[in-house]
């Protein structure tokens, strides 16, 4: 499924003002360098870049972060820590994100890094160096 992320900001007279929006769903494997080519297209990280965008090109948007409190809103859970939570019957929640060395977890604590999802059986030389979002 496709992820949505935004984040808005909230004025001191309760007013919503969305600020930025995104779609995404993958972060693209290990590839040459080139600098015109977006690496990590989870919806998060690409709403946090419009965002630090529209900071930069619009002063009105600025304005409004910096006097109010500025939200994220994710239709599904970051990958990373907040994707690991206690579900209705107690189970645990596991992330999809590797840890460093991509050895397979039995139990997951919160805190350790983690590199983004992806299928286990990509060759090293191909496998995401992207860290997780949170």
């Amino acid at each position: 499924w496709t992820v949505v992320a935004g984040i808005a900001a909230v004025d001191a007279g309760g007013h919503v003002h969305v600020l930025a929006a995104a779609s995404g769903c993958k972060c693209v494997g290990k590839l040459e360098k080139c600098d015109d080519v977006v690496r990590d297209g989870h919806a998060e990280v690409v709403a946090r870049r419009a965002f630090r965008r529209a900071l930069l090109d619009d002063a009105d948007a600025y304005d409004i972060a910096r006097s109010g409190e500025c939200w994220l809103f994710a239709t599904a859970p970051p990958c990373g820590d907040a994707a690991i939570y206690e579900l209705d019957d107690s189970t645990i929640a596991f992330s999809g994100a590797k840890l460093g060395d991509w050895r397979r977890e039995d139990t997951q604590v919160t805190g350790a890094v983690r590199l983004k999802p992806g299928r286990s059986d990509v060759p090293v030389d191909r496998r995401s160096g992207s860290l997780s979002c949170s």
